[in-house]
């Protein structure tokens, strides 16, 4: 587990989960990106969560895919987010907690969970 740590540039200190996120979001982006840039073409760090029933000016819907683990070790797969729910703080235990859905665009910071719809990778056939 140290050796994991180290390698992802991790401390001993606290750290939130969005914050872990943000920092390999980055560093994964940096990858593909030219240098001093935050996107590379539609790969760019995930600043707002998009539900899928947000339409573009022209009336089409404006899908956010997204790359996700399902587990640690599990590859990256491609999703479309389909909902959003904003987070609240829990008044007896001060913890985040899921709360309602969120029809609109949110800051990922306020974000408690998202509803993903995974893509299923299948070869094209012939005809």
């Amino acid at each position: 587990l140290a050796q994991a740590q180290r390698a992802l540039a991790l401390n001993a200190q606290k750290e939130s989960r969005a914050s872990m996120w943000m920092k390999l979001q980055a560093r994964s982006v940096a990858q593909v990106a030219p240098e001093g840039s935050e996107e590379a073409g539609s790969v760019r760090t995930i600043r707002n969560f998009v539900p899928s029933n947000v339409l573009k000016p022209d009336g089409s819907r404006d899908y956010q895919l997204v790359y996700l683990r399902e587990s640690a070790l599990a590859p990256l797969r491609l999703g479309v987010v389909m909902s959003i729910y904003r987070g609240a703080l829990s008044s007896k235990t001060g913890k985040l907690i899921s709360g309602k859905v969120m029809p609109e665009v949110i800051e990922y910071k306020l974000t408690a969970k998202i509803h993903v719809f995974l893509m299923e990778e299948k070869p094209l056939e012939p005809g």
